[in-house]
């Protein structure tokens, strides 16, 4: 009795023993499986992010095709829009919008586990996309060599020009006479360096343009500072102003409305 006994455990347990490495291979293989799956649609998705990055901020090459076939993307943002205002600064790693749930157990240590939570990872970030910011309500600083920094402010105002209409955003620049003469000269028939309220390009470069632009831009904007203080609003139309050579503000009275800390608020 006892020998078939000892028979019948050692025949269970080479039993059990193919049973369960059997069981084992399935867990793999449908997980496997799974996994494919979930990480398939997750690809398919992370790639379809990355390409409305790439189409709510077209490089610059895009930009200028665009403009030359006037495209019906052009001025197509509004003050009421999400993304009024919004700017690439050029291209970076950013968090994914994605939302990706994934238990994670410290106490689990096997290879298939440790690498489907490394795989997902992967698809946290978006890599070499547009890293944009917003002008509205803003003030940025730039700090680079002289072309460099030049060169970046047209493309920031491209983008703007753009699009958004004349109607909703101007511009005024501060910039020196050589860089007039060099660089910016040719922007003087854009239509968002006109400044509506007393019809001159919104160029300072010397003391005429100073003393006529300057002037003007600064009975606006106490104009705003002074509706401000009645009531909040959107003022229209936006002024981004660029101040690449701040000799031209000495001794004008806008420099006391450039200092406000609610400035941004205002232009």
């Amino acid at each position: 009795m006892s020998v078939l006994t000892a028979a019948f455990s050692i025949t269970s347990y080479f039993t059990d023993k193919k049973e369960y490495k059997q069981k084992k291979i399935t867990r793999l293989e449908d997980y496997e499986a799974y996994l494919l799956q979930q990480v398939s649609t997750l690809h398919k998705h992370h790639i379809e992010e990355r390409n409305i990055l790439f189409y709510q901020q077209p490089n610059i090459e895009t930009l200028i095709e665009m403009i030359m076939r006037y495209d019906e993307r052009l001025y197509e943002r509004l003050p009421f829009n999400e993304d009024f205002m919004t700017v690439s600064l050029g291209l970076g790693d950013i968090d994914s919008q994605l939302q990706i749930d994934y238990q994670t157990d410290f106490l689990t240590k096997d290879k298939l586990t440790i690498f489907s939570q490394d795989l997902l990872k992967t698809y946290e970030k978006q890599k070499s996309v547009p890293v944009t910011t917003t002008l509205a309500q803003n003030i940025i600083g730039l700090v680079a060599q002289h072309d460099i920094g030049q060169l970046f402010l047209q493309q920031l105002l491209l983008q703007i020009a753009a699009f958004h209409s004349y109607h909703d955003v101007i511009f005024v620049n501060l910039t020196s006479q050589e860089d007039y003469d060099q660089i910016w000269k040719k922007w003087r028939f854009l239509p968002h360096f006109l400044l509506p309220m007393i019809n001159v390009r919104g160029f300072v470069h010397d003391d005429r343009t100073k003393d006529a632009v300057l002037t003007s831009l600064y009975q606006v904007l106490q104009s705003r500072f002074q509706e401000k203080d009645q009531k909040e609003r959107t003022y229209l139309p936006q002024i981004v102003i660029v101040i690449s050579d701040d000799r031209l503000l000495s001794g004008h009275a806008i420099n006391e409305s450039l200092s406000r800390a609610d400035l941004a608020s205002l232009a």
